[in-house]
């Protein structure tokens, strides 16, 4: 097999919003446009952002919503990456997160990822053909190892994938947030990272992506 070298060991931040035991939200705000410059920390939401919950049971130290743009962190996630000295983030205020007796939970606010590192390099990605569902169907693929162009990191702990959404963070953050067994996060290692499908150097389906 072959590898391919980083810098770094880069991993995926994820969220399984299938899991039915950690509260997916949803948005209810009419007036905010533009949640990809949120997320991306170019500006800040000119209202509040209210989030009710969608589905599961309990609030993690990440919500996810139904943007993918706005993710909801706690303030132990808030202190983990401050105390760590993480960089390559930055939270604001503007959020509101509700339980479903419609109380307000206090303990949340909205994050914004500052870091950047450069495109996916497609030539790098890797495909394996999978077993056939039935004969005569056309043959399936799956294309794995999500290598961001290292020439272009910013150097930060936490990035975003350039003209993606895609937040990557380093082994600093993934061993500070492990240790600290903060719930409703998932890491998948670059080379592990997997779509799908085939993936074209004209087709980028990886999720997040403009």
């Amino acid at each position: 097999m072959i590898k391919f070298a980083t810098l770094n060991q880069w991993y995926s931040l994820e969220v399984d919003i299938d899991d039915k035991k950690y509260i997916h939200g949803d948005i209810f705000d009419t007036t905010e446009q533009g949640y990809k410059e949120i997320l991306l920390g170019q500006r800040e939401p000119e209202s509040t952002i209210i989030i009710r919950p969608m589905k599961g049971r309990k609030y993690g130290d990440i919500v996810s919503t139904s943007s993918l743009d706005i993710i909801c962190v706690s303030h132990q996630f808030i202190s983990v990456l401050q105390e760590n000295n993480i960089t390559g983030w930055k939270t604001y205020d503007q959020i509101e997160v509700y339980d479903r007796k419609k109380q307000l939970v206090t303990n949340y606010k909205g994050l914004s990822i500052t870091g950047r590192i450069g495109k996916i390099q497609l030539d790098k990605a890797k495909i394996r053909i999978l077993p056939l569902f039935k004969e005569g169907l056309p043959e399936r693929y799956t294309t794995y190892g999500l290598y961001p162009d290292e020439s272009e990191w910013d150097g930060s702990d936490m990035c975003i994938i350039s003209d993606s959404r895609m937040i990557v963070v380093n082994e600093k953050v993934y061993n500070a947030i492990t240790e600290a067994n903060l719930s409703h996060i998932e890491f998948i290692k670059i080379e592990e990272w997997e779509y799908p499908g085939l993936l074209k150097k004209n087709c980028s389906p990886f999720f997040g992506l403009k």
